[in-house]
């Protein structure tokens, strides 16, 4: 949040060093850009109610993930308490965010899990169970959301 709210003068910094370095139609969308980028960011943050709103349906639905982690341990036959599941959760979402370079994260959650489980007193094959389970999840959900959304900007195509 800091660096959203604080970072204008060295995204504009930024801006004027690459502008330097790239070539001369690039350089002037680029300095206009990011300043209605950094101007937007200023715009959302005006709105603090909103800002509330989105964290705190963002920290339930973490919950909620963390309550189908706990659950699904449960039903795998692992003995968790539901602050550990939450733990868990929440170390995986982290060690998830550090492993951004890879593409779709893929054996980072894995190993992520696998870790922790072990950490837990979980083993292996449940905490690769567990991770199996998350990406179901994220391809149930995601795949009809993708979906959607295609139809949607066809829909928009077609009426431009």
């Amino acid at each position: 949040m800091w660096t959203q709210q604080r970072s204008g003068n060295a995204l504009q910094a930024l801006a004027r060093f690459l502008s330097k370095h790239i070539s001369a139609d690039w350089h002037d969308a680029l300095a206009e850009n990011s300043e209605n980028f950094q101007s937007y960011i200023e715009s959302l943050w005006d709105q603090p109610v909103r800002i509330g709103l989105g964290a705190a349906l963002h920290l339930l639905c973490w919950i909620g993930s963390a309550l189908l982690t706990w659950l699904s341990l449960i039903l795998l036959g692992a003995h968790c308490s539901f602050l550990n599941a939450l733990a868990i959760e929440g170390a995986v979402c982290g060690i998830m965010s550090a492993g951004f370079l890879v593409p779709g994260a893929l054996g980072v959650q894995e190993a992520g899990y696998v870790a922790l489980g072990h950490l837990f007193g979980i083993s292996a094959d449940i905490s690769i169970s567990i991770s199996l389970l998350r990406r179901g999840r994220d391809i149930v959900i995601g795949v009809p959301v993708l979906l959607l959304w295609q139809l949607y900007e066809f829909r928009q195509l077609r009426r431009s």
